[in-house]
């Protein structure tokens, strides 16, 4: 297996994101799990120092700037050489070759140490800016993924807290309830008077009003309205006892 790259942990780090389930009554909330979130971020920031592709190009450039900087001076430098050995063969121009060999020298040093601190210049200013983007970038994913857990906590707390308010609601609903259930049975009980028993059939009040209705009134004198009937004591026991002891007299000739 291949070493990743920057680029390739990045692609990784947005699929395991987009692979994350949503949040509960959110439909753009996501649940991150940290720990395996932070690992990822680690991977990459131990990896981020060996995987920058384009400072390494600009770093093997320059060993080939330098390089080309060393030829093209060693060419001037025995360029000069040979034009001041055959200046020197004539001593009238002896002190111009010289003067000119010297100048060229010091041009060809010049260049060849301005290519190398451009060169390292542009390497050094490349590396650093990958490194303040994708360190910027890794921030700005924390941050998001920071700002998502603290929206998502409060949303949870804001639900627990709500459904705990429903909860004492319908818990004092519910005790007004049955207090004036109570209430009630109470009333009820209060309202509810025993009926008379009535030892004798004679005193007890009459069930059919109509047909006590049909019956004549006094100072009435219609024909066809039936007397109303007495009322007659029913036979008790204490009775029934008197006559059997009178019918034991008779026998007994007292």
């Amino acid at each position: 297996m291949g070493k990743k790259s920057v680029e390739d942990m990045i692609n990784e780090i947005e699929i395991y994101i987009d692979s994350c389930k949503f949040a509960a009554f959110s439909s753009d909330r996501i649940v991150v799990p940290k720990s395996e979130l932070q690992a990822l971020l680690k991977e990459l920031k131990l990896k981020l120092p060996s995987d920058l592709e384009r400072s390494k190009k600009i770093m093997r450039n320059k060993e080939g700037i330098m390089t080309d900087a060393r030829t093209r001076a060693e060419a001037i430098v025995a360029e000069a050489n040979d034009q001041a050995q055959k200046m020197v063969e004539e001593s009238e121009i002896v002190t111009l070759a010289n003067l000119q060999a010297e100048e060229i020298l010091r041009q060809a040093n010049m260049e060849r140490n301005s290519i190398i601190e451009q060169a390292n210049a542009e390497a050094t200013e490349i590396r650093l800016g990958m490194m303040e983007y994708t360190t910027g970038m890794l921030n700005d994913i924390e941050k998001y993924i920071q700002t998502t857990m603290e929206v998502e906590k409060t949303n949870y707390e804001n639900l627990i807290e709500s459904l705990q308010n429903n909860i004492a609601v319908i818990g004092a609903n519910r005790s007004e309830i049955e207090e004036q259930h109570e209430a009630m049975l109470r009333a009820q009980e209060t309202e509810i008077t025993p009926e008379p028993q009535y030892v004798d059939s004679a005193f007890a009040p009459q069930e059919n009003y109509e047909e006590q209705a049909s019956y004549a009134q006094p100072g009435q004198e219609e024909e066809n309205i039936q007397p109303a009937p007495k009322n007659v004591p029913a036979e008790s026991e204490d009775d029934e006892v008197f006559e059997y002891e009178d019918e034991e007299d008779d026998l007994f000739g007292e």
